[in-house]
């Protein structure tokens, strides 16, 4: 078996990319929300994106 060493530094820092990239998804969905274009394409994704999260 491979074991990975958890450290509080690689927490952190999967943590904050993790919260990054949303920022950015979400800034992306704004910028077409407020254009009015693509909405039915945003709507599509979350869609999508909702149902790619595993039920718990």
């Amino acid at each position: 078996m491979t074991y990975m060493r958890v450290t509080e530094s690689s927490i952190t820092n999967k943590v904050l990319n993790n919260l990054q990239n949303n920022i950015n998804r979400m800034g992306d969905i704004q910028n077409r929300l407020s254009g009015g274009k693509q909405l039915a394409a945003v709507g599509l994704a979350l869609r999508d994106d909702v149902g790619a999260v595993p039920a718990q």
